[in-house]
């Protein structure tokens, strides 16, 4: 699995974009290593980009995803869009995270267009 990070303007936020094999340990890896980027920038707005990954997470797991966002501080007003390739294997995994996430105070939207998911963070 491999991880780039990089800040971006217009509007601004943090874009992150995973390639390779992600399981839940890379989840948490790269939350981690999000994390302290939005903390040392002070940026809230997130877009990660999942389209490009194969994604060996079950469903166990991705009930876990959330509460690890929690334990590693994710702060709750962080507003995250996710990118994903929209094939109906990890479709239903996406759905779940996003539910989840947002039963628990986070703000998460998934999108399988870049131009929607920028839309959608810049809006107020």
């Amino acid at each position: 699995m491999n991880v780039d990070i990089e800040i971006r303007e217009n509007p601004r936020h943090i874009f992150y974009k995973i390639t390779g094999t992600l399981t839940l340990e890379g989840f948490i890896e790269a939350a981690t290593q999000v994390g302290a980027v939005s903390e040392d920038s002070e940026i809230v707005h997130i877009l990660a980009d999942y389209r490009e990954l194969s994604f060996d997470i079950n469903m166990a797991s991705v009930f876990e995803m959330p509460d690890e966002l929690e334990l590693l501080g994710m702060p709750i007003d962080t507003k995250s869009a996710v990118l994903h390739s929209g094939d109906s294997e990890t479709d239903e995994k996406f759905e779940m995270f996003k539910m989840l996430a947002r039963s628990k105070g986070h703000i998460v939207e998934l999108f399988t267009d870049e131009q929607d998911a920028l839309k959608w963070l810049s809006e107020k």
